[in-house]
């Protein structure tokens, strides 16, 4: 395979090239995922750095208009540094995720849900509880505004 791939050139090569990277990509998305499930922090510490660092090589330094894999990466960033205690890189990866999200193309508030939940959760985890009491309920209260009071649907 390798020396078939080395023969080719062209687009057929570079959409070889980039359906691998995304398989390679979504594969350690996957294997972070299952890391974190059985708490794993190195391995998912690992696996979503690299899933993180496909997704930053694919947006190339351009601004993400219709693709939320980069703000979901450093948001899954954010939840592996939490899990080895970073607590100011975990938060610094859930701000990225957040600025990721509000350049979408059809981005709302509400989408800001799990980063923004897991920014509290991280606030809680370090005991600073009146700064975790304010997000929640930032994220409650726009929650609420597009899914109704206690909401039963949108995270099934």
């Amino acid at each position: 395979m390798e020396e078939k791939l080395s023969k080719q050139s062209g687009p057929q090569k570079d959409s070889l090239l980039k359906a691998i990277k995304t398989l390679s990509a979504e594969m350690s998305h996957d294997l972070a995922c299952i890391a974190s499930e059985t708490n794993a922090p190195e391995a998912a510490f690992y696996h979503f750095s690299a899933f993180n660092t496909a997704m930053l090589e694919f947006a190339g330094g351009k601004s993400q208009k219709k693709d939320k894999r980069l703000a979901v990466s450093w948001n899954e960033l954010g939840v592996a540094h939490m899990m080895l205690e970073h607590w100011r890189l975990a938060e610094d990866c859930f701000i990225r995720s957040m600025d990721a999200l509000k350049e979408l193309d059809d981005f709302k508030k509400v989408d800001l849900s799990f980063p923004i939940i897991n920014l509290a959760f991280s606030y809680w985890l370090q005991e600073r509880l009146d700064e975790a009491d304010k997000t929640l309920a930032e994220i409650l209260a726009i929650r609420e505004a597009a899914y109704g009071i206690n909401d039963r649907e949108s995270f099934m």
